[in-house]
């Protein structure tokens, strides 16, 4: 049996604080699918209510979301330790970390892989694009290399693998899948002559976006 703590189901529904459409805020609404725990999510409007005195003390000091805060005003923040709670609230707390303590390793391992080698550069190249960032040439080649360096390894692993771990969606799914969305999905991105040089990565991100649970949070995911 795999050794997972498991959290106390909320009885109130939780909030998430959150900007729209946000793909890491959607990690953690995609496992409360998955798992059957509401999340409100309260209104929110970016640069003005993540910088009042009260998000600051009482929400996340450095006035990032998402944020969660639970029905008694107790809160989470950076968006991987969130889904991992969420993971962590349903009757069975092994479903989205596997069946063994290996599993849980190794779902813990993708997260990190994911997160450090995929969706840390891919921001370098997406929010340019997006305006959020100044454009930077240099920075942004040197950003899609490492996404390519990045995405060679999970491409291997995925070519003998439906899923990260094991044979259903896991917690390493979730985060995979929602940090690799802006690539897939915005223009001049992961197009189409990029995506030949990653079949396996395209069909396992098709696979499983297109599941009940991701298409209820992050829409269609229409490839760019």
């Amino acid at each position: 049996m795999i050794l997972v703590p498991s959290a106390k189901r909320c009885i109130t529904p939780m909030k998430l604080y959150t900007y729209p459409n946000g793909k890491n805020a959607a990690k953690s609404l995609v496992a409360a699918q998955l798992v059957g725990v509401k999340i409100e999510l309260p209104p929110f409007q970016m640069g003005v209510t993540n910088k009042t005195p009260e998000f600051l003390a009482k929400k996340n000091p450095h006035g990032k979301v998402p944020v969660l805060e639970l029905d008694d005003g107790r809160c989470i923040f950076e968006s991987n330790a969130i889904a991992r709670y969420v993971a962590r609230l349903g009757g069975d707390s092994a479903k989205l970390f596997g069946t063994s303590t290996w599993d849980l390793g190794q779902v813990e391992m993708w997260i990190d892989v994911s997160t450090n080698e995929i969706d840390a550069p891919l921001n370098s190249w997406v929010l340019p694009i997006k305006g959020v960032w100044p454009k930077d040439a240099a920075k942004e080649k040197a950003a899609q290399e490492a996404v390519r360096k990045g995405l060679a390894v999970l491409e291997k692993h995925l070519m003998t693998h439906t899923y990260l771990v094991g044979d259903t969606v896991t917690l390493a799914d979730i985060v995979c899948v929602c940090n690799l969305f802006p690539g897939f999905t915005v223009p001049g991105v992961f197009d189409a002559n990029f995506r030949k040089g990653f079949p396996n990565t395209t069909r396992y991100f098709t696979t499983v976006v297109n599941q009940p649970a991701f298409k209820k949070v992050l829409g269609e995911a229409k490839l760019c």
